[in-house]
C-alpha cells in the first residue's frame, strides 16, 4: 500500500507500508518492530521513477537506485 502525504510536480513526500512491516515480520534490524517507510524527492528518487518501481514491484528504497 502507498500513501502520498504531499505531491507537487517537483516535490513529494510519501509514507508507505507493507502489512508484514506493520506486523513486525520483515527482515533486518527494524523488521522485528512494527514500522512504515518514508520516501521523498530529497532522497534522490523522482516521482516518475517511484511510479515505475511500483508498477514493476521492485525495491522502492533510494539505496536501490
Amino acid at each position: 500500500m502507498l500513501f502520498v502525504t504531499h505531491y507537487q510536480p517537483n516535490s513529494f513526500n510519501t509514507e508507505y507500508y507493507f502489512y508484514k512491516g506493520l506486523a513486525g515480520e520483515e527482515s533486518g534490524i527494524m523488521g522485528s518492530k512494527p514500522h512504515y517507510h518514508y520516501l521523498s524527492d530529497k532522497l534522490g528518487i523522482t516521482w516518475d521513477d517511484l511510479m515505475k518501481r511500483i508498477k514493476i514491484v521492485t525495491c522502492l528504497h533510494p539505496r536501490c537506485i
